[in-house]
């Protein structure tokens, strides 16, 4: 049998350029993938090299001992070393402070991250000291630093202060003395304690720099705090990363709760309980199992916002610097779902029987829940709070982040029970209203009848939480 190909010649060509140009693209993507991975790998396990050459213009060592020392240099910097040179006359304010602090007595010398080469140690073979040189940049880059940097900021029991508290531990075998200071910014009042200290730490010690402080409402994280120390290499700096900060005086019980009612409002509600309401009804024929099943379906709700809010918090924790990026995603994404249910409210005012696309996922889970029933209930409430997540997940991560770094749990508790009723509470009363003999099928009437006011009110709702995230109102 022949067959007839009914597509023009041109628009298969085109169709084969462009099968071409992707697999074009998609290999020159592998292939910068395989060239970066390696070199940020590298860059990201070496620690940054200072090197710095002291040098007389009238030695003539000097002047030999130059080329092998920039050459020793830019060939550490090919391999991907973070190397950063300076050359230093003796004479000059800056080789003088080099010559008097490591002890030099002559030149040529280089200096390592603190550990300096001097002209005995290579007696003029300019050969051995870009030896010299090498293994000691080698050995430099991946030092392991013994001293780590930890920062916790809890509140202050009855004040309303928190206290920060920097942790300062030795775990190598000598002793290393260590200069802290930072750590604070603008809006950060000190009432008590100190921002900053030197001395000696052990091997195996643990020093503890404490103060108690006035945080303004418009400080969402302390910035970064460095630490620098010596030891027999060297001088080395380690930092504790920017710290999220979460007050947990600002909330009041009255707030939280109004909060999560506002985040348990959504038109789509009325879709589901009428679906589950009707399921429940046609399967088991009682009133009282429609408790059951929207028992599950809060239980199912509030399971998925506890799960990602502690996973949004441990990110948080994990990588401080993502507070703000994070922070950034939820105002993007909460305006375009505003901008999206106002589109729908539009497109429903111009078709009022146009299909609801969560109608219609409720519709293609109906064989899964004549199966299954309460698991299928509590499943749907994971979707739904999948779905409504974007809404809440900013207030949320910040009442556990508040529950975590406040030192109060009973009180960070009771907040947590506050937010969760408020959410569940439209889809409880509305339970209650339908085993009191509302129909499903009268919801989904109100439902219908309401589409355009009730998307147009989650469009201002959603619009509203965009501006207060921008405002750090929330």
């Amino acid at each position: 049998m022949s067959h007839f190909n009914l597509m023009p010649a041109k628009y298969g060509h085109a169709f084969s350029r462009r099968r071409y140009y992707r697999k074009f693209l998609l290999a020159a993507a592998l292939m910068a993938l395989l060239l970066l991975v390696p070199a940020m790998g590298l860059c990201a396990s070496c620690e940054t090299v200072r090197v710095t050459y002291v040098y007389s213009p009238l030695c003539t060592i000097c002047e030999h001992s130059g080329p092998s020392i920039r050459a020793a240099v830019n060939d550490s910097m090919s391999a991907g070393i973070d190397v950063r040179y300076e050359e230093h006359m003796f004479s000059s304010r800056e080789g003088r402070a080099d010559m008097e602090r490591y002890g030099l007595s002559s030149v040529p010398a280089v200096i390592v991250n603190g550990r300096a080469i001097r002209p005995g140690d290579f007696d003029g073979d300019t050969k051995k000291l870009e030896s010299l040189l090498r293994r000691a940049i080698s050995d430099a880059c991946h030092y392991k630093t013994p001293v780590t940097l930890e920062r916790k900021i809890v509140k202050v029991a009855e004040k309303d202060t928190v206290s920060v508290v920097t942790i300062i531990a030795n775990s190598g075998t000598e002793p290393v003395y260590a200069t802290i200071r930072g750590g604070t910014c603008e809006g950060v009042s000190v009432v008590e304690g100190e921002t900053s200290w030197e001395g000696t730490v052990m091997p195996g010690e643990r020093q503890y720099l404490a103060y108690e402080a006035d945080i303004s409402r418009n400080v969402r994280s302390l910035p970064p705090q460095a630490l620098t120390y010596s030891d027999s290499l060297g001088e080395h700096s380690v930092s504790c990363p920017e710290t999220p900060v979460f007050i947990l005086k600002k909330l009041s019980v009255a707030a939280v709760f109004i909060a999560g009612l506002v985040a348990g409002f959504n038109p789509c509600l009325l879709a589901v309980m009428a679906f589950v309401s009707a399921m429940a009804l046609s399967m088991k024929g009682r009133r009282l199992d429609i408790i059951f099943n929207l028992l599950a379906f809060s239980a199912g709700l509030l399971c998925i916002y506890l799960l990602m809010g502690i996973g949004f918090l441990r990110l948080i924790e994990s990588v401080p610097s993502l507070t703000s990026a994070l922070k950034t995603a939820i105002i993007v994404l909460l305006a375009g779902l505003a901008g999206f249910a106002f589109y729908e409210a539009w497109q429903v005012k111009k078709d009022p029987d146009r299909a609801s696309l969560f109608k219609s996922f409720v519709d293609r889970y109906k064989p899964l829940y004549k199966k299954y029933c309460l698991p299928a209930s509590f499943g749907l409430g994971g979707a739904f709070g999948l779905i409504k997540m974007p809404c809440v997940g900013g207030i949320y991560v910040g009442i556990l982040g508040a529950i975590a770094g406040s030192g109060e749990a009973g009180r960070g508790l009771l907040l947590l029970v506050a937010y969760n009723f408020g959410v569940v509470l439209p889809v409880l009363a509305l339970g209650a209203l339908l085993v009191l003999g509302m129909s499903p099928e009268k919801v989904d009437r109100l439902r219908k009848k309401h589409r355009y006011a009730l998307k147009l009110a989650t469009g201002l709702i959603l619009a509203t939480m965009a501006a207060g995230f921008m405002l750090n109102v929330i």
